[in-house]
């Protein structure tokens, strides 16, 4: 594998070389100051970078001069194995910037297997810190170096040549820049994009630092899964966290047990879960992707929470699947008025072409649940005006009968209107039996 150093170079050389020497880079990508007095020059060139000081009374050396390079033939290097990026302004943290960003695109130029490390130490501080940002939140596969001491420094103004070069674990920070990314991604109800980035974070951390990232991480696969409806997989995900399984356990066990009791052909008692908890949960689905501005998305959910509320009342409380109604039912045989209601609608589908077996649509199942006395039956003859405007409405979007987008003005008009009718229908069915 290639092995890829990138310095930042100031006026000593020692850190530099020493760095060189000890990693045995297959390719050198120096970060310098340009101009007549850069560090650029002492890639090449022995240059004194400092004229050193004498005492005023005596004019003896007090500070010797100093001088560095040439780099390149100290490390042993040939010109073909190092390359030279220059900054004019070697404290303008943009220009170093740019300068990575340079270092970067040559490097990833090739398709060549390959190890980054990027070394710190030299340069003015901004050239280490342009260095280290890069390295840190663009350039992720690159490893951070510094040149340290195992020891207390005897130098605190320039690094030694002795001083070993130390790969730099930047975790804790990668780690918390994750970690708030991750949850503001969660608020927004961008959960993919929340999984992704602690994921990109999990492939190299530390077991110590997987362990904070964990439930975090769960919680945003579960609500992948729980947004696309699996409300198996969301609920095998939350009980591998305690907080999780906790919080969301216990509800999406009651969401599995509604889809089993309209799957099957258990009888569904009053007693048991209340097949609203499935509505609720579809539009609450709705508002995450009106969120994301995704309105075509949302408005087929509402409409699907719509219908499904009419199944679930239908199924719970009737006995009755809007699939294939059974005309024998005591719930219909009880009354006249819907059984009449069914055998006109009968005589419709046969006239259609339909199927022998009664099925019904949104609104027909609504037609049946007001020709059976109920509250949802009502309450959907009191607003059927307001409810078939919304309808028209989604049947426009490319998701339903049309090929329009429903875009931002078509959900402010629609989407609230559409979701308080929802509520407030499932408030009615929320409300005691003698309430009703």
């Amino acid at each position: 594998m290639k092995r890829i150093l990138i310095c930042t170079v100031g006026g000593s050389d020692a850190p530099v070389v020493h760095a060189i020497q000890q990693t045995t880079p297959t390719h050198v990508y120096f970060i310098c100051s340009g101009g007549e007095r850069g560090s650029a020059k002492t890639i090449t060139e022995a240059v004194t970078t400092s004229p050193g000081q004498r005492c005023p009374a005596c004019k003896a050396e007090a500070v010797p001069a100093q001088a560095a390079g040439p780099i390149a033939r100290k490390a042993g290097l040939l010109p073909a194995s190092y390359s030279v990026f220059t900054v004019s302004d070697p404290d303008d943290i943009d220009q170093v910037s740019e300068a990575c960003r340079q270092v970067d695109e040559d490097i990833r130029s090739s398709e060549e297997a390959r190890e980054v490390l990027a070394n710190y130490t030299g340069g003015t501080k901004t050239m280490s810190v342009g260095l280290f940002l890069y390295a840190y939140v663009m350039a992720r596969d690159w490893t951070l170096q510094l040149n340290t001491s195992s020891a207390s420094r005897p130098d605190l103004v320039r690094v030694a040549a002795g001083d070993i070069s130390v790969a730099q674990q930047a975790q804790s920070l990668h780690l918390q820049q994750s970690m708030q990314r991750a949850q503001e991604l969660i608020a927004a109800h961008e959960y993919d994009s929340a999984a992704e980035v602690l994921e990109s974070f999990l492939q190299g951390a530390r077991p110590a630092m997987r362990s904070l990232v964990s439930s975090v991480h769960l919680e945003a696969l579960m609500r992948v899964a729980w947004d696309r409806f699996d409300h198996a997989a969301a609920r095998e995900l939350a009980t591998q966290d305690e907080m999780l399984a906790g919080k969301h356990s216990g509800h999406l066990k009651k969401l599995i047990r509604v889809k089993a009791l309209l799957r099957g052909t258990e009888t569904w008692s009053l007693q048991d879960v209340p097949g609203t908890l499935l509505v609720g949960d579809l539009i609450e689905i709705a508002e995450h992707c009106a969120a994301r501005h995704r309105y075509d998305d949302a408005v087929a959910r509402l409409y699907r929470a719509t219908e499904l509320l009419a199944q679930v009342r239908l199924r719970q409380h009737y006995g009755l699947r809007t699939g294939d109604i059974d005309c024998s039912s005591e719930s219909l045989v009880a009354s006249p008025e819907a059984c009449r209601w069914l055998e006109s609608h009968r005589g419709q589908q046969r006239t259609t072409g339909a199927p022998d077996p009664i099925q019904l649509g949104l609104v027909a199942s609504y037609e049946l649940l007001t020709c059976l006395g109920d509250p949802l039956g009502a309450y959907f003859e009191r607003s059927r005006t307001r409810l078939l405007t919304l309808i028209k409405a989604r049947s426009h979007s490319l998701l339903a009968h049309g090929i329009d987008p429903i875009d931002d003005e078509k959900w402010n008009e629609i989407g609230p209107l559409w979701l308080g009718w929802l509520r407030d229908a499932v408030r009615i069915l929320e409300q005691p039996a003698g309430a009703l």
